[in-house]
């Protein structure tokens, strides 16, 4: 009876993170909603890693109203970064080679940072009130001096666009719910030893 009752609890928890998949995706389709999609799953895998079992779809909808807004405006933020970050890269290829070797380093490390940045911001969105300006400053914080979490991360995004790319099939079964729930526990970790975030 006890291995029947692990085995219930194994498949529950890959139905629950299958629905959350599904949820996610379909919430994302309109693309300008991507933000909002991912902050509403995020709340709900925080809720997993802190031992709670929520009502994924009343928790995710509620989310989703909720942080509707400021995901939309982090999404547009990320938007005009990517924008400027793809113009700078092709006139960068156009320079002479000794101004490529000179500032390929710096752009290196500035688009690092910005997508270590990125991994903060919509935790830190989604538990603490915070201005955009806030939110970016605190992210920036973060990222610089909690580097481990953020290779972290890289390491497991790398390794689930592996996974993905071998198993077509993963993104629309569960590879987003289950990189976001390692991605917040993660982050959460971080969050924990901050004492007093700089505001």
């Amino acid at each position: 009876m006890k291995h029947d009752g692990n085995l219930a609890s194994v498949l529950g928890a890959a139905g629950n993170f299958a629905y959350l998949n599904a949820l996610f995706i379909l919430t994302s389709l309109p693309v300008f909603t991507i933000g909002p999609a991912w902050l509403a799953m995020l709340g709900v895998t925080r809720e997993w890693s802190m031992g709670e079992d929520p009502p994924i779809t009343a928790t995710f909808i509620s989310l989703f109203k909720i942080h509707f807004k400021k995901g939309l405006a982090v999404s547009a933020i990320h938007l005009v970064v990517l924008i400027i970050l793809a113009g700078d890269f092709t006139v960068l290829l156009k320079l002479p080679l000794i101004w490529k070797l000179m500032i390929i380093p710096l752009f290196t490390a500035i688009t690092l940072i910005l997508i270590a940045m990125t991994l903060y911001l919509y935790p830190l969105l989604l538990n603490y009130e915070m201005t955009i300006k806030q939110l970016l400053r605190n992210s920036f914080y973060l990222s610089v001096s909690h580097p481990m979490a953020v290779l972290s991360i890289f390491v497991f995004a790398v390794l689930f666009i592996l996974l993905s790319y071998i198993f077509r099939f993963l993104p629309f079964l569960c590879a987003f719910s289950v990189f976001t729930y390692i991605y917040y526990k993660i982050i959460h970790l971080s969050l924990i030893r901050v004492k007093k975030l700089v505001i």
